[in-house]
């Protein structure tokens, strides 16, 4: 609309040939502002989606420091039930204490046991 109004401002010879010429220019017009207005919602977009990739880079960080952590829980439980079925085949219930086995009757009685 602007060039049109210029272009009567500026008292241009009209004839029926220009006209095409005309929608044509209006129409560039249009898709530029269709352009514009595709780039900054693009730029929005891109942005919010930035926000969200930080987010979730976060969110992994925290993950891999918990899952770090529930590594080592879970190696040193193994560690304790073989530590645990260890002792329980040679018959000792903990470190340090001795398992009386037979009767205080019996010859192979250990001395240190009430």
């Amino acid at each position: 609309m602007a060039l049109l109004a210029l272009g009567i401002n500026y008292r241009q010879r009209w004839s029926w040939l220009v006209i095409p010429t005309w929608i044509t220019a209006v129409a560039t017009l249009g898709l530029f502002a269709g352009a514009v207005v595709t780039a900054v919602y693009a730029q929005k977009t891109f942005a919010s989606q930035a926000e969200e990739l930080h987010e979730q880079r976060v969110f992994n960080g925290r993950q891999v420091a918990f899952n770090d952590k529930q590594l080592e829980i879970l190696q040193n439980q193994r560690k304790l039930a073989l530590e645990a079925d260890r002792r329980q085949r040679t018959g000792h219930s903990s470190p340090g204490t001795w398992a009386c086995v037979g009767s205080p009757c019996s010859p192979d009685w250990p001395a240190h046991c009430p």
